[in-house]
């Protein structure tokens, strides 16, 4: 433990009106500290002379303090090692450990922590939804970093302005503009940190208590965690081959969360009847559409398909996107596209909510996107990764033939895919864990039909083209051995 930090520990407890001798308490608190671990075995204390000049006592006292401990068994001196906790404390330590006591959760608490949660590894075979960093341009976003890390900028060391850095917002609208055609001033653009956050806080201003939410089912398995936190009751729509239902959705409902452009996780696209349907069913419910935008940026057959902010003409849809996916995950860098009258009030939130920060952060964002460094990377990623799933697709193909269905849009860093004869889910994951291939169950997802058919989410962002067609292989092989198992469930 560091001189300052014993000093501490003991100097809030030291009391000088006569009462019980310094030495006395002093040895008190270190033996206190060694008993409920919070001095480790072998941990080196500070000298007798260095302790007493920061407790502001005598050399003698702590001198005093040590060497009664010492006799006790709780610490060692040698004359190369100084004084330390000693490895083996006195026996009277040793007393049965007690028991702790059980802690009541909420009930949303225990839904939180029984839910289901992503997938914390950054690479590998089959990943979900990550990118590549390996193809990351660090040495341009190091140079365009290090602007902002001097005392000449050292204003963006303090929290955020509301709503975020101004030329970040700047940046994002005119790219907005251009690549999704989104429709929106700098200042409607809220920079929050990671979908989740956008998500909690547009239910959190434009939602109350026990109203009504819809959802995608299946969808990503963090969104109705963060509606039902927030006191929101979430019904799940089945989701086909045009997108979200919208004719199931029989109730009132004041947030629509959807993913229009890339459906998750099933990959398909919301048809324009429904995409017509949907606006109008906000307008009529007093209603908001979360446009959840999440990789928009790559799409193989075609240009990214416009955004249904973009032909909003009622102040019904907010956009949500992310720059992890085009950058790298750990950024936690994402905005939200609210209504003109709705910035001051999502601004002043998002500052009381938050604290927002990270401004050096933001002001490099804003340049390398201004730089024109974001939509090259953009285009250079979105080559290597349609080639990754071109292979991927032919590699699965000849693997399973007929016996697979697969989610062929192409778009995004995932796909879905449904295999003839598999039952036994959960052996097919283990075994393919142990071969370093990580899939997630499409079940994950699924918000509680009971006629939903499971099936695998494979990622392909993070894997290299020459590892796909091994990884495929190996996964085909442990696909074989289960499904010829009859029993194996």
């Amino acid at each position: 433990m560091a001189d300052s930090l014993l000093a501490d520990l003991l100097i809030g407890h030291l009391r000088r009106d006569g009462s019980v001798p310094l030495q006395i308490q002093i040895a008190n608190g270190i033996r206190d500290a060694v008993s409920d671990g919070t001095l480790k075995a072998s941990t080196r204390l500070p000298s007798s002379r260095t302790l007493a000049a920061a407790l502001k006592v005598s050399r003698i006292t702590v001198v005093t303090a040590y060497d009664r401990l010492s006799a006790d068994g709780y610490l060692h001196t040698d004359s190369t090692s100084g004084t330390r906790v000693s490895d083996k404390l006195p026996q009277s330590m040793k007393s049965a450990p007690r028991e702790s006591t059980a802690r009541t959760l909420s009930e949303r608490g225990q839904r939180l922590i029984s839910a289901p949660a992503g997938i914390q590894e950054r690479k590998g075979a089959f990943v979900p939804g990550v990118c590549d960093t390996d193809c990351f341009p660090y040495q341009i976003w190091r140079r365009i970093q290090n602007r902002y890390l001097g005392e000449q900028h050292a204003e963006l060391m303090g929290y955020s302005n509301p709503g975020g850095y101004l030329p970040l917002r700047r940046a994002l609208s005119e790219y907005l503009r251009v690549s999704r055609a989104v429709r929106a001033s700098p200042e409607q653009i809220i920079v929050t940190m990671g979908s989740n956050q956008s998500i909690d806080l547009c239910s959190r201003i434009l939602a109350d208590v026990g109203e009504l939410a819809y959802v995608e089912n299946p969808c990503h398995w963090a969104t109705p965690i963060l509606l039902r936190a927030n006191g929101l009751e979430v019904e799940a729509i089945a989701v086909d081959n045009n997108g979200m239902k919208l004719e199931r959705c029989s109730r009132r409902a004041r947030l629509i969360v959807t993913t229009p452009s890339h459906q998750f996780p099933m990959g398909v696209t919301l048809s324009d009847e429904r995409r017509a349907g949907l606006r109008a069913a906000a307008e009529q419910w007093d209603a908001f559409v979360l446009e959840d935008d999440y990789d928009s940026e790559f799409r193989y057959d075609q240009r990214p398909l416009p955004s249904l902010q973009g032909v909003d003409e009622n102040g019904r849809v907010i956009l949500m996107g992310t720059l992890s996916k085009v950058m790298y995950p750990g950024m936690r860098l994402s905005y939200i596209v609210v209504p003109p009258d709705l910035v001051d009030s999502f601004a002043a939130a998002s500052l009381r909510l938050y604290r927002p920060g990270h401004l050096s952060l933001q002001a490099a964002m804003a340049d390398f996107i201004a730089d024109g460094h974001f939509s090259k990377h953009i285009r250079r990623m979105r080559d290597i990764y349609g080639a990754r799933q071109s292979e991927l697709l032919r590699c699965l193909d000849q693997c399973f033939g007929d016996a697979l269905e697969t989610s062929r849009n192409a778009a995004g860093l995932h796909m879905t895919i449904r295999i003839r004869d598999l039952l036994d889910f959960d052996t097919t994951v283990s075994r393919s864990l142990e071969q370093g291939i990580y899939l997630r169950r499409l079940h994950t997802f699924n918000q509680g039909d009971p006629g939903f058919r499971d099936g695998f989410l494979l990622g392909f962002g993070a894997l290299d083209i020459e590892a796909i067609r091994p990884a495929v292989q190996t996964f085909a092989g442990i696909v074989e051995s289960v499904i010829s198992v009859p029993d194996s469930r």
